[in-house]
C-alpha cells in the first residue's frame, strides 16, 4: 500500500512541477495571466446503465487556478484540483416474510486530482461574466467502500479502480474586479466521464462518473492587468 501512496505523490509533484514551469516562463510583454485559488462544495453521482437509487455524495473541491485572457473576449485556462466524487446506496434487508429489518448505508468515495483544460468566451470589465468548455484528465488518489454498520471502518480499494478517468465539462460563472490585478471569481461547473472506472467484480457495466460543483476563490495577476 506504501508503495501505491508514493506513486501517487510522486505524480503529483511531478504535474505541479511542469505546472510551475508553465506559469513561470510566461512571457514577460504578456499582461492577462491570472493565477489563483479556489474552493467550494461538490455533489457527485454515477451514471450507470443499471437502474438503483444511487444518492449523491457531498464533498470538496480545492486548488490552483490558471486563466489567461487572450483579449477582452477570449480566454484559456488550466486547474489543478483536489476533488471528491462518489455516491451512496441505501440497501433495505428483509426476513423471509419481506418485512424490512434494517438499512444499511454502502458509500462508495472516490478521491481524484483534476487537471481541467478549458477555453471559452468572456463579457464586461469591472463585473465580467464567462463561460468555458474543457476536457478533464484526473488521476485516482483514494476509493474507499464503506458498508455504515457498527464498527465498519471502511475499505481501501484504490487498486481496483482505473488509476485515470477523463471527462468533458462546461462551466458558467462571474468576475469581480476588486483592483487592477486582482479578481474575486465564483463558478458554477458541470463534469461527465467518458471513460468508465468499471471493472471486473466493481460495477463491470460501464459506469460513470458526473459532478457538479460550486468553487469561490481569488485571481492574482502576474503582471498588471490590462
Amino acid at each position: 500500500m506504501s508503495e501505491i501512496f508514493e506513486d501517487v505523490q510522486a505524480t503529483h509533484m511531478r504535474t505541479f512541477f511542469i505546472l510551475l514551469i508553465l506559469v513561470t516562463t510566461i512571457p514577460a510583454f504578456c499582461q492577462n495571466h491570472f493565477v489563483g485559488i479556489k474552493a467550494g462544495p461538490t455533489l457527485a453521482n454515477m451514471d450507470w446503465p443499471l437502474s438503483a437509487d444511487f444518492q449523491n455524495r457531498v464533498g470538496i473541491n480545492s486548488g490552483f487556478t490558471y486563466d489567461y485572457h487572450l483579449n477582452k473576449w477570449f480566454n484559456v485556462g488550466a486547474d489543478l484540483l483536489y476533488f471528491q466524487k462518489g455516491f451512496k446506496l441505501d440497501v433495505i434487508q428483509t426476513d423471509q416474510f419481506g418485512n424490512a429489518i434494517e438499512t444499511l448505508d454502502f458509500k462508495f468515495n472516490f478521491d481524484y486530482l483534476l487537471m481541467p483544460l478549458k477555453a471559452g468566451l468572456m463579457v464586461g470589465d469591472k463585473l465580467s461574466g464567462f463561460a468555458n468548455l474543457g476536457i478533464i484528465p484526473s488521476f485516482l488518489i483514494l476509493a474507499k467502500s464503506n458498508l455504515q454498520t457498527v464498527g465498519s471502518t471502511g475499505l481501501n480499494v484504490t487498486k481496483d479502480y482505473p488509476r485515470f478517468d477523463l471527462s468533458g465539462t462546461i462551466e458558467a460563472g462571474m468576475n469581480y474586479r476588486m483592483k487592477p490585478e486582482v479578481l474575486l471569481s465564483t463558478t458554477i461547473g458541470y463534469q461527465h466521464s467518458i471513460t468508465s472506472y468499471g471493472v471486473d467484480g466493481y460495477f463491470s457495466s460501464g459506469p460513470r462518473h458526473y459532478a457538479f460543483s460550486l468553487s469561490i476563490g481569488v485571481k492574482y495577476a502576474l503582471e498588471k492587468a490590462d
